[in-house]
């Protein structure tokens, strides 16, 4: 996904994060790789250490990723 090419994010537990840009710039891409909607073809998606893959989401989630 050329809109979040490298691409590396830490955010502090507890800690409050506005995602801000301009049309097109990956924002919603961003939401649906942190919440599994969509898994990345290259690279990795972890949270709290843990790489998200299919096999970590939801029955729910897997049925429309």
């Amino acid at each position: 996904m050329e809109a979040l090419k490298n691409l590396s994010l830490e955010v502090p537990i507890g800690s409050k994060v506005a995602l801000l840009g301009p049309n097109v710039a990956g924002k919603s891409t961003l939401l649906h790789h942190l919440n599994g909607l969509k898994i990345p073809n290259e690279g990795s998606v972890k949270i709290i250490g843990s790489s998200l893959t299919k096999k970590l989401l939801p029955p729910f989630v897997t049925k429309w990723a």
